[in-house]
């Protein structure tokens, strides 16, 4: 298991570090977020999910097999 999760973490590191430098290079403010939101639904998107988006507030849905995960600011 452990190696399955180092190999995971190498095919994917490149791609984490790229998402990471883009929503540090295009700050929004707290509440605000709204492109980094736009960002992150089409990233699962890009993998297959369904994100769901919510007007109320701003997050993200994502659903995992059985599991809803939900993505807040902050969380």
């Amino acid at each position: 298991m452990l190696e399955k999760v180092k190999a995971l973490a190498n095919q994917f590191s490149q791609e984490t570090i790229n998402n990471r430098r883009y929503l540090h290079t295009n700050p929004e403010l707290s509440f605000q977020e709204y492109n980094s939101q736009k960002y992150i639904k089409a990233k699962l998107e890009e993998i297959g999910l369904k994100p769901i988006q919510i007007a109320v507030f701003l997050s993200v849905i994502r659903n995992v097999g059985y599991m809803v995960q939900i993505c807040t600011n902050g969380q």
